[in-house]
């Protein structure tokens, strides 16, 4: 509850300086042009919220931006029909989501292995702190499977279907998520 509060605070404080009355004006402004990309960037670049990425290797960096795509495929998902500016032309370039969900889908039908000290880690619920390797390999790993799953689809299909990311998050996430494990949890999430 507290982190949410800090949270909706601080994208308070930001939309306030950006003179905009709500977050519904924001993303209005930045989705004139009907590009997803560009929204994401906006969102990632005001809000330090959606900025999700880890230091790693003497200052190399790797971003997901997990909460910041998930926000735009759900806005166009939602209202593409409706609000013409969030019918994204480049939709399919949002990968959506790496969450834990999706990790331990792909772990309980044994896509993604774990090293034992990782699989207890997960088991006795001790946090993987942000930035620590454990956590951005397991979600890394949820963009590759998604990738390869939907290479391996596609192939089967010979293109007359294109199956995208989002779908297959979609078909994941609301249909096969019966026999996940337990999930992991991180310092200011807590994933169960």
């Amino acid at each position: 509850v507290e982190l949410l509060s800090q949270t909706l605070f601080e994208c308070g404080v930001i939309l306030h300086r950006n003179s905009c009355n709500d977050f519904a004006s924001f993303i209005l402004l930045n989705s004139k042009n009907q590009k997803a990309s560009s929204l994401l960037y906006s969102l990632v670049k005001t809000f330090p919220t959606f900025n999700d990425h880890w230091v790693y290797e003497k200052g190399n960096f790797i971003s997901f931006f997990s909460k910041a795509q998930q926000l735009v495929l759900s806005l166009h998902m939602r209202f593409r029909s409706e609000i013409n500016q969030l019918n994204f032309s480049d939709i399919s370039q949002i990968s959506g989501t790496t969450n834990s969900r999706l990790i331990s889908y792909f772990i309980s039908n044994n896509y993604l292995s774990l090293s034992e000290s990782l699989k207890e880690k997960i088991h006795k619920g001790i946090n993987l702190s942000k930035g620590e390797i454990e956590e951005c390999c397991l979600r890394a790993s949820v963009v590759v499977i998604i990738d390869k799953l939907k290479l391996i689809i596609n192939q089967k299909n010979n293109e007359t279907d294109y199956i995208n990311d989002q779908q297959i998050q979609y078909f994941l996430t609301t249909k096969n998520l019966e026999n996940s494990q337990k999930l992991h949890r991180t310092d200011n999430t807590n994933c169960y």
